[in-house]
């Protein structure tokens, strides 16, 4: 009975890290794409409008038949929006000109705070 019970909080446990590490993962590609986006813009944009774009942009990446459509997460999307929303005028600029440290700081950002 014990090893029973253990084995089921061993695979919830488990689940719920697969859980945060599909969250993560999908919060790498929302900012990825979002960097795409604004490296060729020259102004900003509301949280609302780069959510919408990330959407649209993420319902064109997945292929309608493929099995394993991962579903848009507006929350999230919206934190990685409001992560680059909340840049400087001088760090978005750099994060611009690179995609690499525009994802960086769109995730340190995004991070919620404790």
């Amino acid at each position: 009975m014990k090893f029973a019970k253990l084995l089921i909080a061993a695979a919830v446990l488990g689940a719920s890290g697969y859980a945060v590490a599909d969250d993560e993962d999908q919060t790498n590609t929302y900012a990825s794409q979002l960097c795409t986006l604004v490296a060729s813009e020259k102004s900003n944009d509301s949280v609302d409008n780069y959510v919408q774009k990330l959407e649209t942009l993420t319902a064109r990446s997945q292929p309608p038949h493929a099995m394993n459509n991962v579903p848009f997460d507006k929350e999230q999307a919206g934190e990685v929006a409001q992560g680059w929303v909340s840049l400087s005028d001088e760090d978005k600029k750099l994060a611009r000109s690179n995609n690499q440290q525009c994802q960086q700081m769109i995730m340190e950002q995004a991070q919620p705070s404790d």
